[in-house]
């Protein structure tokens, strides 16, 4: 019987999967604060849906854009360089006070984040190996379960009285402290 490829859980791969919460905590966080930022910057509910609309076309320009980026730069700049994106993006949604600001600041959080776990999923498959398959579904169950924490956060904030912003915000640093931990490691995912 051959044997059975198992993941490594180094370092490289738990960075990696982090970056696949990056995406998926943007998203989650807003549409769990879409109700209070409606309210907070007196918009209607279509114009708000505009940031949701701002993720879609994000995913397809980054879909476009991630090859070129990636044959230019490398999977580990890439990375970083998407997250950098994505923290500039969802902190000027986070900080916008109108939705000129944060309309735009949807669209380019949802660019670099989606990039980077675009290019987080090329690394893992190279690095695993014949383990690529099981360390992608890995990197999926983990980016949707600590994703799933966004609206939790966003109840706690607004049952606290902070509003829906601390919460974007909170995505903001999350994609920083991602990057960071890409550029400290020793393994180069080129």
């Amino acid at each position: 019987m051959p044997r059975r490829a198992r993941v490594r859980h180094d370092r490289l791969t738990l960075t990696c999967y982090s970056v696949g919460c990056c995406w998926g905590f943007l998203m989650y966080g807003y549409s769990a604060t879409m109700p209070q930022l409606t309210k907070s910057l007196h918009v209607s509910k279509a114009v708000a849906g505009l940031h949701g609309t701002m993720f879609a076309l994000g995913l397809l320009i980054a879909a476009l854009a991630i090859a070129p980026v990636v044959a230019r730069t490398g999977r580990r700049r890439a990375m970083i360089l998407g997250l950098g994106l994505g923290a500039v993006g969802t902190l000027a949604m986070a900080l916008g006070p109108t939705v000129w600001i944060t309309v735009p600041g949807a669209l380019l959080g949802s660019i670099g984040t989606q990039a980077s776990m675009a290019a987080a999923m090329t690394v893992l498959s190279v690095h695993q190996g014949p383990a690529a398959g099981a360390s992608t579904a890995e990197l999926t169950m983990i980016g949707s379960v600590l994703s799933g924490c966004a609206p939790a956060l966003a109840a706690l904030a607004a049952a606290l009285g902070y509003g829906w912003r601390p919460v974007i915000a909170l995505g903001a640093l999350i994609d920083v402290a991602v990057a960071l931990a890409l550029w400290r490691l020793p393994d180069s995912p080129e």
